[in-house]
Protein backbone atom coordinates (compact mmCIF):
# COMPACT_ATOMS: atom_id res chain seq x y z
CA UNK A 1 0.00 0.00 0.00
CA UNK A 2 2.56 2.38 -0.43
CA UNK A 3 0.92 3.81 -3.38
CA UNK A 4 -0.95 5.56 -0.78
CA UNK A 5 2.04 8.05 -0.57
CA UNK A 6 1.52 9.27 -3.82
CA UNK A 7 -1.21 11.27 -4.92
CA UNK A 8 -4.00 11.05 -5.33
CA UNK A 9 -4.33 8.36 -3.16
CA UNK A 10 -2.86 10.00 -0.27
CA UNK A 11 -6.05 10.83 1.13
CA UNK A 12 -7.36 7.48 0.95
CA UNK A 13 -7.33 4.41 3.74
CA UNK A 14 -5.96 1.08 2.77
CA UNK A 15 -9.90 0.09 2.77
CA UNK A 16 -10.93 2.62 0.19
CA UNK A 17 -7.80 2.19 -1.94
CA UNK A 18 -8.16 -1.65 -2.25
CA UNK A 19 -11.80 -1.15 -2.43
CA UNK A 20 -11.26 0.96 -5.39
CA UNK A 21 -8.70 -1.68 -6.86
CA UNK A 22 -11.31 -4.46 -6.62
CA UNK A 23 -14.64 -2.48 -7.98
CA UNK A 24 -12.34 -0.32 -10.52
CA UNK A 25 -9.26 -1.99 -11.34
CA UNK A 26 -8.31 0.78 -13.91
CA UNK A 27 -8.69 3.47 -11.73
CA UNK A 28 -5.20 2.82 -10.75
CA UNK A 29 -2.46 0.68 -12.44
CA UNK A 30 1.42 0.66 -11.32
CA UNK A 31 3.56 1.56 -13.96
CA UNK A 32 5.26 -1.59 -15.72
CA UNK A 33 2.06 -3.67 -15.08
CA UNK A 34 -0.36 -4.56 -17.75
CA UNK A 35 -4.06 -2.94 -17.05
CA UNK A 36 -7.13 -4.95 -17.74
CA UNK A 37 -5.67 -8.22 -16.34
CA UNK A 38 -8.34 -8.01 -13.38
CA UNK A 39 -11.67 -8.41 -13.85
CA UNK A 40 -13.70 -4.89 -14.36
CA UNK A 41 -17.24 -6.27 -12.97
CA UNK A 42 -16.67 -7.23 -9.44
CA UNK A 43 -18.54 -4.30 -8.27
CA UNK A 44 -21.97 -5.81 -10.38
CA UNK A 45 -21.06 -9.40 -8.71
CA UNK A 46 -20.19 -8.52 -5.07
CA UNK A 47 -21.93 -7.36 -2.36
CA UNK A 48 -21.14 -4.77 0.33
CA UNK A 49 -20.65 -7.38 2.90
CA UNK A 50 -18.56 -9.86 0.42
CA UNK A 51 -16.54 -6.51 -0.29
CA UNK A 52 -16.30 -5.76 2.91
CA UNK A 53 -15.40 -9.28 3.98
CA UNK A 54 -12.54 -9.28 1.11
CA UNK A 55 -10.86 -6.31 2.33
CA UNK A 56 -10.79 -7.63 5.71
CA UNK A 57 -9.50 -10.95 5.07
CA UNK A 58 -6.33 -8.71 2.38
CA UNK A 59 -6.22 -6.56 5.66
CA UNK A 60 -5.26 -9.56 7.67
CA UNK A 61 -2.78 -11.47 5.40
CA UNK A 62 0.80 -9.26 6.68
CA UNK A 63 2.80 -12.53 7.16
CA UNK A 64 5.21 -13.06 4.87
CA UNK A 65 5.45 -16.24 2.69
CA UNK A 66 7.51 -19.17 3.82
Amino acid sequence: LNRLLHPPHNRKTGEEYLAESITHPGAYVVRGYPDGVMPRNFADRLTYQDLADLIAYLLSQDQPLP
